[in-house]
């Protein structure tokens, strides 16, 4: 654990664990020295918004525990979670955490994933801004696979062809809007597939 980035940590078992260990990693990713975080709440680090899904997952599982339902020596119980926590400078950043519960110690194994959520957030806008410019062309536009399939049309095409966006899709291009050039030489997907060749 002293080489690795992944965050490791061990907590006390309770309604407001404290930390009684964290990995070294903890100051290269967060900015904390792992010798001031122990003895303090973890749940203190952690976004008010996810505070109030985590609680209630920890107050479950006390509530197990105490009717003897994990009372197991040695029993592991693992768990996957998505939260933010706020780094020494006041930033915040998206933690995926395996959670394992051993005997009377929460252990986390965590991972840093700020990057990655702030490119699929980008994916995901780049896609909603080419979504809006592809449903407010003009002329009629549709997305087809090599088997004919519609996989996409525009607000103007289904406007053109009568029919809703969601009765085009998955659909053969000739069933939607068919034209003599269909299932010839000349079918304008046969010339570009031809191209490719």
């Amino acid at each position: 654990s002293e080489h690795t980035s992944d965050l490791i940590a061990v907590t006390t078992f309770s309604l407001n664990p404290t930390y009684t260990y964290a990995s070294p990693s903890h100051m290269k990713v967060l900015g904390y020295d792992p010798e001031e975080l122990a003895g303090k709440p973890g749940i203190d680090f952690v976004h008010p918004e996810d505070k109030k899904r985590l609680l209630p997952l920890l107050q479950k599982y006390i509530t197990l525990k105490a009717s003897k339902m994990l009372g197991f020596k040695n029993q592991e119980l693992s768990e996957l979670l998505e939260y933010r926590v706020r780094d020494k400078a006041g930033n915040w950043h998206s933690l995926e955490s395996t959670v394992n519960l051993i005997n009377d110690e929460i252990l986390f194994i965590s991972r840093d994933i700020t990057r990655q959520k702030a490119t699929i957030e980008g994916i995901k806008m780049a896609y909603a801004e080419l979504m809006q410019i592809f449903n407010n062309i003009v002329e009629g536009v549709r997305v087809i696979d090599k088997d004919y399939n519609v996989l996409l049309v525009n607000k103007t095409f289904a406007t053109l062809a009568g029919m809703s966006e969601e009765e085009m899709t998955g659909k053969k291009c000739y069933e939607v809007f068919s034209c003599p050039l269909c299932h010839t030489a000349d079918c304008f997907l046969q010339r570009i597939l031809g191209s490719e060749s």
